[in-house]
């Protein structure tokens, strides 16, 4: 015989919310460290690569910039066949994170005080977390790409290596 699984409680849908609201949260704070790193050296007319001689990734990532002006560093920066679904999609990701740090409470209601409400704000935060998955992986690719550049520079001379920059990433 099975044990049964314990009653769904206000409380386990609570953790359960706040676990997710973690989760994101996370997503986004990992899309903003990779654009952070990584956007400064794109060159708007080519979408290349171009790194300095010296690369403080601590500095980088204290750096100030809010992840709207780090998405549009990348929209500059980046050539694609589809500009407008890009653009579309960036200014999606933005406003998912706008809407999850700045409205959350008040748009969701998420008080979470019943089972309803947690469940819609569980429901919110995994289609939420599924749209900004390919913005990880894009941002993550950046940087795996701009560490690869860096290897490969830093094999003709005495520069930067990526894996020095994904170790502090």
């Amino acid at each position: 015989m099975q044990n049964p699984s314990p009653p769904v409680t206000v409380n386990r849908l609570i953790q359960q919310a706040l676990i997710k609201i973690g989760r994101n949260l996370l997503a986004f704070q990992r899309i903003e460290a990779c654009l952070k790193i990584v956007t400064p050296y794109l060159t708007p007319t080519t979408g290349n690569c171009t790194a300095p001689p010296e690369l403080d990734v601590q500095r980088l990532l204290a750096d100030k910039q809010v992840l709207g002006i780090l998405i549009q560093r990348l929209k500059d920066g980046t050539k694609t066949e589809d500009k407008v679904a890009f653009e579309l999609y960036l200014k999606g990701v933005l406003d998912r994170r706008n809407e999850l740090i700045h409205h959350f409470l008040c748009r969701h209601d998420a008080a979470l005080d019943s089972k309803e409400k947690c469940r819609s704000v569980i429901k919110y935060l995994d289609e939420q977390n599924d749209f900004i998955q390919p913005m990880v992986a894009l941002a993550e690719g950046y940087l795996r790409g701009f560490s690869f550049s860096l290897d490969l520079a830093a094999s003709q001379t005495e520069g930067v290596t990526g894996s020095a920059v994904l170790g502090e990433a």
